[in-house]
């Protein structure tokens, strides 16, 4: 049943695709990502920034820096256990294929553990992760 032609009502009969509609691999391809961290590597923690872009992600702070690519990352999970925190924040823990393990939280605000997990995910080439 066709409703008639009335400014007051939705278009019903003509629909365009939406603009979600595009590769979302492709989109997290192209995806830059700055937040503000505190990270952990061989103990030591530190607070900083993480960059993602260009298939790297880079940990910074002050007189510290660790780099890797992308498709060196063997797992990943977000982690939300007690023991694992960072002063308190919820983990990306990440694992690397020469055997170092790195873990991220983000202070960047609601989600951005979450896009920083996406970016990790996302940028990674046939890797495995959670």
């Amino acid at each position: 049943m066709l409703r008639r032609l009335d400014p007051w009502f939705p278009a019903i009969l003509v629909r365009l695709p939406s603009d979600g509609a595009a590769d979302a691999k492709a989109y997290r391809a192209c995806m830059e990502l700055q937040l503000p961290v505190i990270w952990t590597l061989h103990g030591t923690t530190s607070p900083g920034r993480v960059d993602v872009s260009r298939g790297r992600l880079e940990l910074t702070s002050r007189g510290r820096a660790f780099g890797f690519p992308l498709g060196s990352v063997v797992t990943s999970r977000i982690e939300r256990s007690p023991a694992r925190r960072l002063r308190g924040l919820p983990v990306l823990s990440v694992g690397l294929a020469g055997g170092e393990s790195v873990a991220v939280a983000s202070m960047g605000g609601p989600g951005s553990l979450q896009d920083l997990a996406a970016a990790v995910v996302g940028n990674q080439a046939g890797a495995s992760g959670t």
